[in-house]
């Protein structure tokens, strides 16, 4: 069921509920992490087991840790017994979100300053225009004997130079907690009528984590989750 097309975001959800981001800990060190959260967005803990010394659970007995460190590419994995079914399957879905970093500096192509740190690089540097400043001997000062003082013409109203530069092209990746469509507020929830069909699929929910789970109702329809005809509407389809 799960590996059917229409299931994938079930099984995504459930995936993300089995991952730890920017988590990596010895197997002694999993019971005294506290309370964590998935990439799902639920919580989740790890114990020492009550009736089998030395061995580790996720949870309060919830699923048993039968495989330790085991390293991989993208981090460190454990394997467990069963699995692990996220509460609420389908009302988060946090993802990452990528963002173009704004740069205010354009240098000289090959010279580009390495990109902030907490960003990365991605793709090739960009093109840009950069103003440079030109410096010359104000006459007057030569004459009073300041031979050495060398002033920026713009102090002068003087036009800067404008060249061709480069700058890196820089972004960021930030977790970016939010509820699948349907759902609604911190939690979550489903909105009126239930995630399959919300608002009976006779309105809009004003959906997200931001959103108020209020059904906005097409024309005809009326109700918490547009399940009752409008006054002066009838019918199967409330005309």
């Amino acid at each position: 069921w799960l590996y059917h097309e229409d299931h994938r975001d079930k099984l995504a959800a459930i995936l993300r509920g089995h991952m730890i981001r920017n988590v990596e800990a010895l197997a002694s060190d999993l019971p005294n992490l506290g309370p964590l959260r998935t990439m799902h967005g639920t919580p989740i803990s790890f114990s020492c087991s009550r009736t089998r010394p030395g061995e580790l659970m996720v949870g309060e007995d919830d699923a048993r840790i039968v495989q330790r460190h085991l390293p991989f590419e993208g981090g460190l994995a454990y394997g467990i017994d069963q699995l692990l079914e996220p509460p609420g399957l389908g009302a988060r879905c946090d993802h990452f979100e990528t963002r173009p970093l704004r740069l205010n500096t354009c240098s000289i192509c090959g010279l580009e300053p390495p990109c902030p740190e907490g960003s990365q690089e991605q793709g090739s540097p960009e093109a840009c225009w950069r103003l440079y400043p030109k410096f010359w001997t104000s006459p007057p000062l030569r004459s009073l004997g300041l031979h050495s003082v060398w002033v920026q013409h713009s102090l002068w109203a003087r036009p800067q130079g404008l060249g061709r530069g480069c700058h890196r092209n820089c972004v960021t990746t930030t977790w970016k907690p939010s509820c699948c469509p349907g759902h609604y507020g911190s939690e979550c929830q489903a909105c009126p009528g239930g995630p399959s069909s919300p608002c009976s699929d006779r309105g809009m929910c004003m959906d997200g984590m931001s959103g108020s789970g209020q059904c906005l109702c097409r024309s005809g329809f009326a109700g918490t989750a547009c399940e009752l005809c409008a006054p002066g509407a009838f019918g199967p389809h409330c005309q």
